[in-house]
Parts: structure tokens; C-alpha cells; sequence
């Protein structure tokens, strides 16, 4: 029997059949879903070294970036060979667009997720517009959300000083189809004409932002938000002010004042009383805040454990 035992080790070891309880296993129960913001795509949360840190220090599996494909199906870049995931990042068709039209993609990916991993809800972690697409997607969705926790990072929940500007400048070379706006998008590097700027406007009655901040928001949701602050330097505001660009004073990150970045400070929010909990990042500002690994997985753990 001791002999048979031996040649069937020597044969499954020649054969690299690993047992089952050496493949990877998730550490969490909530799987997360890391969402970019406008025209960022997926590979934002690599290139900011976030899934690497996940990784290498927190020892989480990562589930890849998901995408979707030509015929409108969602696949992972690291495929099922995982049996279950830890955290997954989202790869919009085209980030610039209506946020309406993101959430619902989000939607397809929590469902992925869900199903991929065989958990009931999901962890949302958005950046800048991630957050909005995150919000617009669970008021579309009030029963079925699939939601535990939403953690924004530097959103702009009640609008952008810069969006205002764009949108202005829009308007002011005659619209999203002028030529002088795709020649300024060109040397910007990235389109400043999508459909999303719009919705970040910060004022107006019948605006994006001021009907989502009014609609109901689940309850059952833990909400926190990570708000990012530098003060900005006086030579760059002069410049700015110079140009006719409207700098707000007080704390901001050069792109969304602190009290925008706050969702506590959403009209549904203070009218039912919403718990949101804060975090502060000082002398950070927004186009570098995803390199506060530590911080923003501190706050992530927080709600893991709920």
C-alpha cells in the first residue's frame, strides 16, 4: 500500500497537479471594484501602483481589469483561472460620456463580480468622476445594488471649478464640434468636449449634479469619502485669475474644493441625516492622490470588517 502511495506522489508531482487547497484563495468576503474617473481608463490604478500595493502588501488577489469586448461581454485581463478574487478594476467603452450611460456599464460590472466571485455585494472605491458614476449607479438602483460600502477619493460631488472652465471655453469656441476644441483637446492630451464635463458643472437648478444630489441614496450603504487638500501656490493662482479662471478660495486640490470632494454635504444627505464618515489628506492634490496607498487602504480595511 506505502508503494502504491509513493508512485502515485512521483506521478502527480510529474504530471504538476497542484492540490486544490494550494490554489488561490480570496481574503475577503466583499470583493472590490476600483473605479477611474474621466478619460481614465482601468490601467490609472496600476500605473498609481494602488493594485500592486493590494497586492505585494495586503496580500489581495487581483481579478485584473475588466473590459468589454467586441461583442459587448465583460472579460477579466487575468481571465477565471482565479477560483475567487479580491479586487477587480473597470474599464468604461469611453469614460468622457454621460455618466448615466457609465452607470449602467458599472451595473454589468457588478454583476460580473458577483457572480465571478459567488458574493452577495461588492466594495465600491471611485476616484474624481468614479464617484458620481458609483452614486448615479446606486440611485438607479436602490433594492438591487449589490453595494456594501462606496468610498469616494477626490469627487467632485457638488461640481468642479475646472468643469465650469471647460464647459465656459466650450461654449466660448462655439461648442463641442469646433475645431479649435479638438485642436485644444489634442494639445491638452485628452478630450475636453465629453458629455460628462457638463454634468460636473457645479451651479444650476436643472443640472446633473443638483437632481443626484436630491435623489434617495440606499440606506444600507456605509458611506465615506476621502478628501484630498493643497493649498494652492499664489504665482498659479495670479496666473489663473489672470485668465479670467475663477479659483475658490479656502482648501481645494487645484481641481474640486473640499467641501465638493465631502458627500455629507449633498442636499439628500443632510435633509435624511445620511452617515459619511471623512477622511483628510493634506498637502495632496488630486492628480497625485492615488499614491496615498497607505491612507486610502486604511480607510478600505475600515469597512472590510464591517
Amino acid at each position: 500500500m506505502r508503494f502504491i502511495y509513493c508512485i502515485l506522489l512521483i506521478f502527480l508531482e510529474g504530471c504538476h497537479i497542484v492540490p486544490v487547497d494550494d490554489y488561490p484563495k480570496s481574503n475577503l468576503k466583499t470583493p472590490i471594484i476600483l473605479i477611474s474617473g474621466y478619460n481614465n481608463k482601468s490601467d490609472l490604478w496600476e500605473q498609481e501602483k494602488f493594485t500592486d500595493y493590494l497586492a505585494d502588501k495586503q496580500n489581495l488577489i487581483y481579478g485584473g481589469k475588466l473590459v468589454f469586448d467586441k461583442d459587448s461581454k465583460i472579460n477579466s485581463t487575468k481571465g477565471d483561472t482565479l477560483s475567487k478574487m479580491d479586487y477587480f478594476s473597470v474599464s468604461f467603452s469611453d469614460s468622457t460620456t454621460s455618466i448615466d450611460l457609465l452607470s449602467v456599464e458599472l451595473k454589468n460590472f457588478v454583476t460580473y463580480v458577483t457572480e465571478k466571485t459567488n458574493t452577495k455585494k461588492v466594495m465600491l472605491v471611485g476616484y474624481s468622476m468614479g464617484g458620481l458614476i458609483a452614486r448615479q449607479y446606486l440611485t438607479e438602483n436602490i433594492n438591487d445594488h449589490k453595494v456594501s460600502a462606496l468610498i469616494t477619493i477626490a469627487s467632485p460631488h457638488k461640481g468642479s471649478f475646472w468643469a465650469n472652465t471647460i464647459y465656459a471655453t466650450n461654449l466660448l469656441l462655439g461648442g463641442t464640434d469646433s475645431k479649435l476644441i479638438e485642436k485644444l483637446s489634442s494639445w491638452l492630451g485628452k478630450p475636453i468636449s465629453g458629455l460628462a464635463i457638463a454634468q460636473m458643472v457645479q451651479s444650476g437648478r436643472e443640472s446633473f449634479l443638483t437632481k443626484l444630489n436630491q435623489k434617495q441614496h440606499p440606506n444600507d450603504v456605509l458611506y465615506h469619502s476621502i478628501v484630498a487638500q493643497k493649498s494652492m501656490m499664489s504665482n498659479f493662482k495670479t496666473i489663473l485669475n489672470f485668465f479670467d479662471i475663477e479659483v475658490p478660495n479656502g482648501n481645494n486640490d487645484y481641481v474640486v474644493t473640499s467641501e465638493s470632494q465631502n458627500m455629507s454635504n449633498i442636499s439628500y444627505f443632510k435633509q435624511n441625516n445620511i452617515d459619511c464618515q471623512i477622511t483628510k489628506i493634506e498637502n495632496t492634490h488630486h492628480f497625485n492622490v492615488l499614491n496615498q496607498h497607505k491612507i486610502i487602504y486604511s480607510t478600505i480595511e475600515k469597512y472590510l470588517k464591517q
